[in-house]
């Protein structure tokens, strides 16, 4: 077992146009003026998973699934700006793992995606207590159901205590998750969509896991790269639903945060 911790901080600064689009500038050279947030952001998980074997009935055992965690958090600005409230109201921050398989000669399967929270939150009526009991019947009755097939699945006790609902109310979800092909790597993006209610109830440090377990044959100088990208959504214009800051390439341009994952036989 070799688990790896990667992470960075690095102070954005949004500007504000009349045209309500946003431009940011990442490592500003007067970090203290201006609206300016401290982003962080980490991944800690496994570097050396065994290989697991693809089953027909798409059972894991344990022992070959590995839980991958992010952190994304939003520092205090140097100066009075009530930046929740220029958040757009959907997507406010979007977290994307890109998962390249390079060359590697290995692919993968993902399950059990969370956005993780400590309890009580703010508004602990309304966001527990009314609804811890359908969580716990709901877990149990996922855990009857998935048990030959969900790799890794949480006990009850710690969905309940830890675990942030995305929400039953299509218009009013607190988060959702997303799946697509990155054109630019050739690659898969497993991307959480948070909305901002979830940082004001349970701050704005966030954290997300998922379950990866790793199949193929793998080539001896082969590797698959596990790259967080971290985005907020401040541009409300309509239409640009999908317009994030920072731009990938300034961010990850000395500022990349990422695992590089070589699974073993």
């Amino acid at each position: 077992m070799s688990v790896n911790f990667i992470q960075n901080t690095v102070p954005v600064k949004m500007t504000f146009n009349p045209d309500g689009s946003v431009d940011c500038e990442v490592d500003p050279p007067n970090p203290n003026a201006g609206k300016v947030l401290p982003l962080h952001y980490s991944i800690i998980g496994e570097i050396e998973p065994a290989l697991a074997p693809l089953s027909i009935d798409y059972s894991i055992s344990p022992d070959h699934s590995y839980r991958y965690d992010w952190v994304v958090g939003i520092g205090a600005p140097p100066i009075d700006w009530k930046y929740l409230e220029d958040l757009r109201r959907e997507r406010a921050i979007t977290v994307q793992l890109v998962i390249n398989c390079n060359d590697s000669g290995v692919s993968f399967s993902d399950s059990s995606p969370m956005l993780l929270g400590l309890q009580p939150s703010l508004h602990t009526s309304s966001w527990r207590d009314r609804s811890a009991a359908a969580n716990r019947d709901s877990v149990k009755q996922l855990a009857q159901i998935a048990q030959p097939y969900v790799p890794v699945l949480p006990g009850v006790l710690e969905i309940a205590s830890n675990y942030i609902g995305s929400g039953d109310d299509k218009d009013n979800k607190n988060w959702w998750m997303y799946r697509f092909f990155e054109k630019e790597f050739n690659c898969t993006v497993i991307e959480w969509n948070i909305n901002p209610k979830v940082l004001v109830e349970y701050g704005p440090l966030l954290r997300g896991s998922i379950v990866l377990s790793f199949h193929g044959d793998m080539q001896e100088s082969g590797y698959i790269t596990l790259l967080l990208r971290p985005r907020l959504g401040f541009d409300k214009r309509p239409g640009q639903e999908i317009n994030f800051v920072p731009e990938n390439k300034e961010l990850e341009r000395g500022h990349r945060v990422a695992l590089e994952v070589r699974p073993r036989k």
